[in-house]
């Protein structure tokens, strides 16, 4: 899940450990098509079968409520690509942008 204007990264976890693979692409992309943000290995924290995709509070602030698609991609050691499913992730706007203070 990404909330708007938070910088949590994505973690993504595969069945199998994959930091042997050694090229790997992750896009996240709009409903309409339009990249938010590509990923290169030496981009990702990688801890076993675990990825880690960092965003920044920039990046993330005016993604609007609903679902963005995230495909990833490698390259194995036989230049053969391997294609993972690509997942829908959730966005939540902020809980704090409904929040006003009555003076009184």
């Amino acid at each position: 899940m990404i909330v708007q204007g938070t910088n949590v990264p994505l973690a993504v976890t595969f069945d199998e450990d994959v930091s042997s693979i050694p090229t790997l692409v992750a896009t996240l992309w709009l409903k309409d098509g339009s990249l938010i943000k590509q990923w290169e290995k030496s981009d990702m924290e990688i801890d076993g079968a675990t990825v880690y995709l960092p965003l920044d509070e920039g990046e993330t602030v005016n993604i609007a409520p609903g679902f963005v698609s995230l495909a990833i991609k490698g390259l194995n050691d036989d230049n053969q690509t391997i294609f993972w499913e690509e997942t829908m992730v959730k966005v939540e706007a902020r809980r704090d942008r409904t929040i006003t203070l009555i003076e009184g």
